[in-house]
């Protein structure tokens, strides 16, 4: 029974009209594109998202670095002095592929004291701190959401791309309605006279 009422519009019939043809060819090519488009820009995207990442993983080196000054201690709601393992931003320096010394500010551990060393992360010449890469394990979840997210906007798009059309294949089905009724119409209004 489903079948019959999805493949109506090609089958022959003198209630079948043009735009009936048009609009099921129009769901089936959305359908169609919506599944292939949706499944190629997921695939693309996550590759390239996890090249992306990969290549950060390869750039990006971790160099020791000598804290110039304590951590700024975050204000404590809760009234507790310090809590370990928690990260605020000091001043390190470190020393570059050249040996040549550089300072930044950077997040490190609170618990830290001037002097100490910590570990950052850096471009491969050394002389800039960069964000840490993310571990293979995010890298996947990166990817896998942004490609995800990259197909249901494909989807979503067509989706919108197809409601456009059928709201065009709507208004000329109205006036096709209303061409055939100002025919039809006069010659039943004298039948019910």
């Amino acid at each position: 029974m489903k079948q019959r009422l999805w493949s109506w519009r090609w089958r022959e019939s003198p209630l079948r009209r043009g735009v009936d043809v048009a609009e099921g060819w129009l769901i089936l090519a959305a359908v169609t594109l919506a599944a292939v488009g949706g499944l190629l820009a997921g695939v693309r995207t996550a590759g390239a998202v996890d090249d992306y990442l990969d290549r950060q993983r390869v750039e990006r080196q971790r160099t020791p670095a000598v804290l110039l000054q304590n951590p700024k201690q975050p204000p404590r709601v809760d009234g507790t002095s310090e809590v370990h393992g928690e990260r605020t931003r000091a001043k390190v320096r470190w020393l570059d592929g050249d040996g040549r010394p550089h300072r930044a500010m950077t997040r490190v551990a609170s618990d830290l004291k001037v002097g100490q060393t910590t570990q950052v992360w850096t471009d491969t010449s050394g002389r800039r701190i960069l964000p840490a890469p993310a571990s293979g394990g995010q890298a996947a979840v990166q990817s896998a959401f942004t490609g995800a997210s990259a197909a249901l906007g494909v989807v979503a798009l067509v989706a919108v791309g197809c409601r456009l059309g059928q709201r065009r294949i709507d208004r000329a089905r109205e006036r096709w309605w209303a061409a055939e009724w100002a025919r039809v119409g006069p010659e039943w209004r004298r039948n019910d006279a």
